[in-house]
């Protein structure tokens, strides 16, 4: 068996965020200002044969796995078109 993949996802840090409108395909215009941080999520996936999140860290209480977070979102989409999300590159 494999090992886990283990991946730093980035953090970024708003420091100003202004909404500036409602775009015609129902996103919002949006005028930021922000700082990319040092830190970021620590991410581990391995095969499995159900999707599961198990969330650690000092906010893990504040945070759910269910079916709004997008951890688990991008875990549903992996499955029905890994081709696609592989495809993906985050610098």
């Amino acid at each position: 068996m494999n090992p886990p993949a283990r991946e730093i996802a980035p953090a970024k840090l708003n420091l100003a965020l202004h909404v500036r409108g409602k775009l015609p395909d129902g996103r919002h215009a949006i005028e930021t200002v922000f700082a990319f941080c040092t830190d970021g999520d620590r991410l581990t996936a391995e095969p499995a044969a159900q999707s599961s999140l198990r969330i650690t860290g000092p906010f893990a209480a504040d945070l759910e796995a269910d079916g709004q977070n997008l951890v688990m979102n991008a875990a549903r989409a992996w499955r029905k078109a890994p081709e696609l999300i592989a495809a993906l590159h985050f610098p």
